[in-house]
């Protein structure tokens, strides 16, 4: 050789006594070497490109390449670096990340816009969380709030559980359900099914998600806290609520004079009818209303006793809702023979020796005597007195004494 030759660009040779052009030396990757004979690389390439290896210069299309979209290539770069989580990439040659995702979206790795929505190098936020600016990964919305909408950028954007329902754990896109029957959600943000000292009192009843306690209706009572629902009045009792929500049977016996099946709704909802009457309390069927007493009647509805004798002239067995029946079953006109004064229970049979002509006796002064040739008596009536006997006035027997 008539001298040294020199290594070319792109490579240097820090070795003496180098014999061939191969063993020049490959300027390293992130280095460039810039003119032949160089002892060592030139010095790092140049923040925003990319120097694979044997670059003779840190220019694009002269031995160093553009740092792609979606990445940044700092001072001696020699493979792109994808834009950090959080952050996005969105021309080329970048020294370094451009600037944070859009709030609402989260930034994987690589991304080349603010709102990424590849899936690959990010994704708007999903729903039951939010995404502030800059976030490389999903916050849950907080337990007592939910999201049914994507893109949140702000927890203060997370919903508040209605009134009624609960969200008991975070990242929910929806109430967890409505609060338990038994107690009271009447407020946002609640947590617990079963929020506590919410609980339902005696005399009222939650249904599952009730924002108010509900009093028990007329006719139903609620001796039990924490209930969903009422019970039925018992038979015999009065649940009216007309004075407040009925917590306790205790004193709401049904009165005198009435009777009071299950779910009676006030105290003379059901009185006695005519004809009867009923002296105790707690009656629970038309049963407990007694038949009148004998003798006397029971005129009105709701009587605690009879109210009234029945009337002279009629007679009254028991049942009678009038003073002057005439049915033949809970009384009648008093019969002829017969004389009824008031309170009769049974007629009374005109004395022997006499009789009543006419219906309707009031005493026994309306009893006259028998008329002579008949005889009157108890079991018969007037009758014809016996051939051969004579019959005087009053006479008692169809063979009085006296004989012809």
């Amino acid at each position: 050789s008539s001298g040294p030759e020199l290594c070319p660009p792109g490579t240097f040779s820090n070795s003496t006594l180098q014999t061939r052009g191969s063993d020049c030396i490959g300027c390293p990757a992130g280095q460039y070497c810039a003119g032949a004979g160089l002892t060592a690389p030139t010095g790092p390439c140049r923040a925003g490109v990319v120097c694979a290896g044997s670059a003779p210069l840190d220019i694009v299309s002269q031995g160093a390449a553009s740092c792609p979209v979606g990445s940044y290539c700092p001072e001696g770069t020699a493979t792109p670096i994808a834009c950090d989580a959080g952050f996005y990439c969105p021309v080329a040659n970048l020294s370094s990340p451009f600037a944070q995702c859009s709030a609402g979206y989260i930034c994987v790795q690589g991304a080349s816009s603010p709102q990424p929505g590849d899936g690959v190098s990010g994704y708007p936020c999903l729903r039951g969380h939010y995404c502030p600016a800059g976030a490389n990964a999903m916050v849950p919305c907080p337990a007592g709030t939910f999201s049914a909408a994507p893109g949140l950028e702000l927890v203060e954007a997370c919903e508040p559980c209605g009134p009624g329902s609960f969200c008991a754990t975070a990242g929910l896109t929806a109430p967890t359900g409505l609060c338990q029957g038994g107690y009271v959600c009447g407020s946002a943000g609640s947590t617990n099914a079963a929020p506590a000292n919410s609980s339902c009192e005696v005399g009222y009843y939650c249904p599952s998600g009730t924002l108010l306690p509900y009093p028990c209706g007329r006719g139903f009572y609620q001796d039990e806290a924490v209930q969903a629902s009422c019970k039925e009045c018992a038979a015999g009792y009065v649940c009216d609520n007309s004075t407040g929500p009925v917590s306790s049977l205790a004193g709401r016996e049904c009165p005198a004079g009435h009777y009071c099946p299950a779910g009676t709704r006030f105290a003379t909802e059901f009185p006695c009818p005519t004809g009867t009457f009923n002296n105790a309390t707690a009656g629970a069927t038309v049963a407990a209303c007694l038949a009148c007493l004998p003798g006397q009647a029971c005129t009105s509805i709701g009587l605690s006793a009879p109210n009234g004798d029945c009337a002279a002239g009629f007679y009254c067995p028991g049942g009678a809702a009038v003073v002057n029946p005439t049915d033949g079953v809970t009384g009648a006109r008093c019969p002829q023979g017969h004389y009824c004064p008031s309170g009769s229970a049974v007629p009374s049979s005109c004395p022997t020796g006499t009789f009543a002509f006419t219906t309707g006796s009031t005493s026994a002064s309306d009893c006259l005597p028998c008329q002579p040739g008949r005889y009157c008596a108890p079991d018969v009536g007037v009758q014809i007195c016996d051939a051969g006997h004579v019959c005087l006035y009053g006479s008692t027997s169809a063979r009085p004494n006296a004989t012809v």
